[in-house]
């Protein structure tokens, strides 16, 4: 993996920010994400909207290798990852999203990817947490 970064909302699905407590539920989940060592921008995920996160993969082998199925990896308030699958061709870098719905308000944490290649199924862990408020 090259780069693994969280995706913000198309600038007409942002939410607007009220005087709510922080205390008080509501449709909108806040994800900022942090980098370890590192400086991330905060990310909104809405509740029941698509949120995608961007990742790069690197096939350095002569030959093309097909991901059977790859999914985010989350923890904390629900959150549906779909599946999808790709192919890399040989020694090159590809580029696609791996998309979830926020099915709650709360933390979701992203923790990485799980990914089926040859009938073997692996997680893969990324050092990038997000908070959700």
């Amino acid at each position: 993996v090259h780069s693994f970064s969280p995706m913000r909302l198309s600038r007409n699905l942002q939410p607007i920010s009220s005087d709510r407590t922080s205390d008080s539920s509501g449709p909108f989940i806040y994800t900022p994400l942090q980098q370890r060592n590192a400086k991330c921008e905060q990310v909104t995920w809405v509740k029941e909207a698509s949120a995608e996160v961007a990742i790069e993969l690197e096939n350095p082998l002569p030959f093309e290798i097909r991901v059977e199925k790859m999914a985010l990896l989350t923890a904390g308030a629900e959150f549906d990852a779909f599946p999808t699958s790709v192919s890399i061709p040989p020694q090159s870098t590809y580029s696609c999203m791996l998309v979830g719905v926020p099915k709650e308000v709360g933390e979701v944490n992203v923790l990485g990817y799980t990914a089926q290649m040859f009938a073997v199924e692996r997680e893969s862990r990324i050092e990038v947490t997000s908070n959700v408020s």
